[in-house]
């Protein structure tokens, strides 16, 4: 679920429509390199997902690294904390 001053998105499915429907550039497409997580005691997650960005009208694709921690709340999560960069 992403929480922000807006209603709330729920499922995945529409976590990826919403981040399509938010996309600053048309046919961005985002690359995985890698994802590592770190469970903490309390139920949280650390995770941290780095990779590339390509659009068609960029000359070169830019990195990105992206730190969230996902909160356990019942039987879902929410994301508590996020930070993200391109470089």
């Amino acid at each position: 679920m992403i929480i922000d001053p807006h209603p709330a998105v729920v499922g995945p499915a529409a976590i990826v429509k919403k981040l399509v429907e938010d996309n600053r550039a048309p046919n961005m497409t985002h690359e995985v390199v890698s994802v590592h997580t770190l469970p903490q005691a309390d139920g949280t997650i650390v995770v941290m997902v780095r990779g590339v960005i390509n659009a068609p009208q960029w000359h070169d694709p830019e990195s990105f690294a992206e730190l969230f921690v996902l909160v356990k709340d019942g039987g879902s999560y929410y994301v508590g904390h996020d930070i993200s960069m391109e470089f």
